[in-house]
């Protein structure tokens, strides 16, 4: 099945001296195909866990082929994981390591 969503990576844009949250996904003067505004109190964490879709959509697809038994291999499992806690990093805004 192909994705019909923008292709990633996709950016959180939002800046430090507004309470609004934005997500684009590539700078303004290359084209934008997507961009989001988000206001309200979660805002620029709202934004975050936006921008991260497509790698929390990746990191998905990498545990599933693990658990569906494709990837069974220690560097497969390794690797996973490294897709899960790197999107789950950018997600939340916290450091995964």
């Amino acid at each position: 099945m192909k994705a019909e969503h923008t292709p990633g990576p996709w950016f959180n844009t939002s800046q430090d001296d507004t309470p609004m949250g934005e997500v684009m996904d590539q700078p303004l003067d290359s084209g934008v195909t997507l961009h989001i505004g988000i206001s309200g109190p979660n805002a620029k964490a709202d934004a975050r866990l936006i921008a991260a879709a497509p790698e929390l959509l990746e990191a998905l697809k990498a545990c599933a082929a693990v658990c569906a038994g494709d990837t069974m291999h220690k560097q497969g499992l390794i690797d996973a994981l490294a897709k899960a806690r790197a999107a789950i990093a950018a997600a939340t805004g916290e450091s995964h390591e």
